[in-house]
Protein backbone atom coordinates (compact mmCIF):
# COMPACT_ATOMS: atom_id res chain seq x y z
CA UNK A 1 0.00 0.00 0.00
CA UNK A 2 1.11 3.59 -1.28
CA UNK A 3 -1.58 5.27 0.94
CA UNK A 4 1.22 7.23 2.94
CA UNK A 5 3.33 8.37 0.22
CA UNK A 6 1.13 9.99 -1.97
CA UNK A 7 1.59 13.43 -0.78
CA UNK A 8 4.07 15.07 -3.38
CA UNK A 9 4.88 15.56 -6.99
CA UNK A 10 7.76 12.18 -6.74
CA UNK A 11 4.99 10.29 -5.38
CA UNK A 12 2.58 10.49 -8.05
CA UNK A 13 4.77 10.80 -10.98
CA UNK A 14 6.26 7.31 -9.56
CA UNK A 15 2.19 5.55 -9.60
CA UNK A 16 1.43 7.66 -12.45
CA UNK A 17 3.84 6.06 -14.93
CA UNK A 18 4.23 2.52 -12.75
CA UNK A 19 0.89 1.13 -14.19
CA UNK A 20 -1.23 3.05 -11.34
CA UNK A 21 -3.96 5.46 -11.67
CA UNK A 22 -3.76 9.32 -10.09
CA UNK A 23 -6.14 11.79 -10.58
CA UNK A 24 -6.07 15.31 -8.93
CA UNK A 25 -8.88 17.56 -9.12
CA UNK A 26 -8.56 21.51 -9.08
CA UNK A 27 -10.94 24.28 -8.26
CA UNK A 28 -10.32 27.39 -9.52
CA UNK A 29 -12.03 30.61 -8.47
CA UNK A 30 -11.85 34.28 -9.14
CA UNK A 31 -10.92 36.97 -5.90
CA UNK A 32 -15.01 37.75 -5.73
CA UNK A 33 -16.33 33.85 -5.78
CA UNK A 34 -18.53 34.79 -9.23
CA UNK A 35 -16.56 32.61 -11.74
CA UNK A 36 -15.78 28.74 -10.34
CA UNK A 37 -13.57 26.60 -12.87
CA UNK A 38 -13.40 22.77 -11.73
CA UNK A 39 -11.11 20.55 -14.00
CA UNK A 40 -8.61 17.74 -13.23
CA UNK A 41 -4.77 16.00 -14.55
CA UNK A 42 -6.72 13.89 -17.32
CA UNK A 43 -7.89 17.18 -18.76
CA UNK A 44 -4.76 18.86 -19.50
CA UNK A 45 -2.75 17.85 -22.91
CA UNK A 46 0.81 18.18 -22.95
CA UNK A 47 3.66 16.69 -24.58
CA UNK A 48 5.67 14.17 -23.14
CA UNK A 49 7.61 13.06 -26.22
CA UNK A 50 10.89 14.38 -25.21
CA UNK A 51 10.60 12.97 -21.40
CA UNK A 52 12.80 10.82 -20.10
CA UNK A 53 12.07 7.48 -18.19
CA UNK A 54 14.20 6.56 -15.21
CA UNK A 55 14.06 3.28 -12.25
CA UNK A 56 12.80 4.41 -9.25
CA UNK A 57 11.89 2.92 -5.89
CA UNK A 58 8.85 3.64 -3.54
CA UNK A 59 8.22 2.05 -0.64
CA UNK A 60 10.15 -0.80 -1.32
CA UNK A 61 8.31 -1.24 -4.79
CA UNK A 62 10.23 -0.36 -7.88
CA UNK A 63 8.94 1.64 -10.89
CA UNK A 64 9.49 4.26 -13.44
CA UNK A 65 8.83 8.21 -13.01
CA UNK A 66 9.35 10.48 -16.10
CA UNK A 67 11.41 13.39 -16.31
CA UNK A 68 10.88 16.56 -18.17
CA UNK A 69 13.43 18.26 -20.41
CA UNK A 70 12.80 22.01 -19.63
CA UNK A 71 14.83 23.23 -22.44
CA UNK A 72 13.50 21.63 -25.49
CA UNK A 73 10.13 23.40 -25.35
CA UNK A 74 7.55 20.86 -24.64
CA UNK A 75 7.15 22.13 -20.87
CA UNK A 76 3.62 23.39 -20.68
CA UNK A 77 0.11 21.79 -20.51
CA UNK A 78 -3.08 22.89 -22.37
CA UNK A 79 -6.62 23.20 -20.77
CA UNK A 80 -9.65 23.78 -22.85
CA UNK A 81 -12.50 26.01 -21.64
CA UNK A 82 -15.27 27.19 -22.57
CA UNK A 83 -13.87 31.51 -22.12
CA UNK A 84 -13.54 32.84 -25.22
CA UNK A 85 -12.09 36.04 -24.34
CA UNK A 86 -8.01 35.86 -24.84
CA UNK A 87 -4.92 37.76 -25.60
CA UNK A 88 -3.74 39.25 -28.65
CA UNK A 89 -1.36 36.72 -30.67
CA UNK A 90 0.18 36.62 -33.89
CA UNK A 91 2.63 33.72 -34.51
CA UNK A 92 4.37 36.18 -37.08
CA UNK A 93 5.32 38.03 -34.28
CA UNK A 94 8.10 35.06 -33.23
CA UNK A 95 9.62 35.38 -36.50
CA UNK A 96 10.91 38.64 -35.43
CA UNK A 97 12.65 38.16 -31.75
CA UNK A 98 15.62 40.48 -31.96
CA UNK A 99 18.29 40.22 -29.21
CA UNK A 100 17.93 42.80 -26.69
CA UNK A 101 14.63 43.38 -27.14
CA UNK A 102 12.67 43.80 -23.62
CA UNK A 103 9.56 41.44 -22.95
CA UNK A 104 6.77 41.68 -20.28
CA UNK A 105 5.91 38.79 -17.76
CA UNK A 106 2.90 38.64 -15.25
CA UNK A 107 3.50 35.75 -13.33
CA UNK A 108 1.86 34.37 -10.45
CA UNK A 109 4.81 33.20 -8.12
CA UNK A 110 2.63 34.67 -4.60
CA UNK A 111 0.27 32.37 -5.57
CA UNK A 112 -2.27 33.16 -1.93
CA UNK A 113 0.98 34.09 -0.02
CA UNK A 114 -0.61 37.11 0.38
CA UNK A 115 -3.01 36.11 2.81
CA UNK A 116 -7.07 34.43 2.55
CA UNK A 117 -9.57 36.68 0.94
CA UNK A 118 -6.10 38.42 -0.86
CA UNK A 119 -7.23 39.08 -4.72
CA UNK A 120 -4.30 37.29 -6.09
CA UNK A 121 -2.93 39.90 -9.12
CA UNK A 122 0.16 39.05 -11.10
CA UNK A 123 3.19 39.87 -10.66
CA UNK A 124 4.81 42.26 -12.89
CA UNK A 125 8.16 41.93 -14.59
CA UNK A 126 10.85 41.61 -17.72
CA UNK A 127 13.19 40.35 -19.27
CA UNK A 128 15.18 40.56 -22.48
CA UNK A 129 15.65 38.34 -25.64
CA UNK A 130 19.39 36.76 -25.36
CA UNK A 131 19.44 35.46 -28.63
CA UNK A 132 17.50 35.96 -31.73
CA UNK A 133 15.14 33.87 -33.04
CA UNK A 134 14.23 30.57 -31.66
CA UNK A 135 17.11 27.77 -30.30
CA UNK A 136 15.76 24.12 -29.66
CA UNK A 137 11.97 25.23 -30.17
CA UNK A 138 12.39 27.88 -27.17
CA UNK A 139 13.25 31.56 -27.02
CA UNK A 140 16.10 32.01 -24.79
CA UNK A 141 16.65 34.87 -21.97
CA UNK A 142 18.50 37.19 -20.03
CA UNK A 143 17.84 39.66 -17.19
CA UNK A 144 15.13 38.21 -15.82
CA UNK A 145 13.35 39.99 -13.03
CA UNK A 146 10.16 37.34 -11.90
CA UNK A 147 10.23 35.20 -8.99
CA UNK A 148 10.93 31.96 -8.65
CA UNK A 149 7.41 29.91 -9.26
CA UNK A 150 6.33 32.33 -12.29
CA UNK A 151 6.38 28.51 -14.56
CA UNK A 152 3.59 29.24 -17.13
CA UNK A 153 3.57 32.55 -16.60
CA UNK A 154 2.05 34.93 -19.99
CA UNK A 155 5.40 36.24 -21.90
CA UNK A 156 4.02 39.24 -23.88
CA UNK A 157 6.11 41.44 -26.90
CA UNK A 158 4.74 45.32 -27.37
CA UNK A 159 5.10 46.61 -30.53
CA UNK A 160 2.96 50.23 -31.38
CA UNK A 161 1.91 50.20 -27.48
CA UNK A 162 0.24 46.82 -27.85
CA UNK A 163 0.91 43.62 -26.32
CA UNK A 164 1.06 40.69 -27.52
CA UNK A 165 1.08 37.39 -26.05
CA UNK A 166 4.27 34.95 -27.60
CA UNK A 167 4.56 32.41 -24.98
CA UNK A 168 5.25 31.19 -21.49
CA UNK A 169 7.80 31.46 -18.93
CA UNK A 170 9.32 27.95 -18.91
CA UNK A 171 12.18 28.15 -16.40
CA UNK A 172 15.68 27.57 -16.14
CA UNK A 173 17.66 25.71 -18.45
CA UNK A 174 21.02 25.20 -16.28
CA UNK A 175 23.35 27.56 -14.60
CA UNK A 176 27.29 28.10 -15.51
CA UNK A 177 29.89 30.26 -13.82
CA UNK A 178 30.56 33.20 -15.55
CA UNK A 179 33.78 35.66 -13.55
CA UNK A 180 32.65 34.03 -10.52
CA UNK A 181 29.13 34.23 -10.34
CA UNK A 182 26.49 31.96 -11.66
CA UNK A 183 24.52 32.83 -14.34
CA UNK A 184 21.40 31.56 -15.62
CA UNK A 185 19.73 30.58 -18.88
CA UNK A 186 16.07 31.22 -18.66
CA UNK A 187 13.91 29.85 -21.32
CA UNK A 188 10.17 30.74 -22.57
CA UNK A 189 7.89 28.60 -24.78
CA UNK A 190 6.46 30.09 -27.83
CA UNK A 191 3.11 29.31 -28.30
CA UNK A 192 3.42 27.91 -31.10
CA UNK A 193 5.01 25.30 -29.71
CA UNK A 194 1.51 24.34 -28.71
CA UNK A 195 -0.79 25.32 -31.43
CA UNK A 196 -1.78 21.70 -32.45
CA UNK A 197 -4.03 21.76 -29.18
CA UNK A 198 -5.06 25.36 -29.04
Amino acid sequence: CLEKYIIDNHAWNFIHHSGGEITLEYSATNSDGSFLFEFTNLDLATDNTRDQLYESELGGIQGIIRTPDYANGTDWAVLHTDVTDGLNYDPAKLERLNAGEELLVLGFSSGESAGPGTAVNPLFSTTRIAQAGLRNNVIRVSDAGYDSGSNGAPVFLTEAGEAYVIGLMTGIAGRAAVNGAASTSVLVTPLTNLEDEI
